[in-house]
């Protein structure tokens, strides 16, 4: 199993623009977003990776159709886990070690 680098950071520090270099280089990879209006607003300007940004929904009814060599990465997970439980979230626990690596940045 490969390693999760799961980034945990301020609002407005960088983690999209992080994700989006990530993203350069190699088609395989994906970007999913918690809206369409996301990934519309990081197609416009990306224009060169356009098709590497989906939005959750997108993903969901896509899926099956990608490849098992893609590789995907989410912005703003904590957006699209609300979306997943439709209820109120007070408390979330993962687990570091078995393949998820932290990473934390300053603003």
């Amino acid at each position: 199993m490969d390693n999760i680098l799961l980034e945990l950071s301020p609002r407005q520090s960088g983690k999209t623009t992080r994700m989006i270099e990530w993203l350069k280089g190699n088609s395989n990879r994906i970007l999913l977003t918690y809206n369409e209006a996301e990934a519309i607003r990081l197609r416009r300007e990306n224009k060169d990776l356009v098709s590497q940004f989906m939005s959750w929904g997108d993903y969901m009814s896509k899926q099956k159709q990608l490849s098992r060599d893609h590789e995907v990465s989410i912005d703003n997970m904590e957006c699209i886990i609300r979306i997943m439980v439709n209820h109120p979230i007070v408390r979330m626990s993962m687990s570091v070690g078995d393949g998820v690596v932290v990473e934390k940045h300053e603003k």
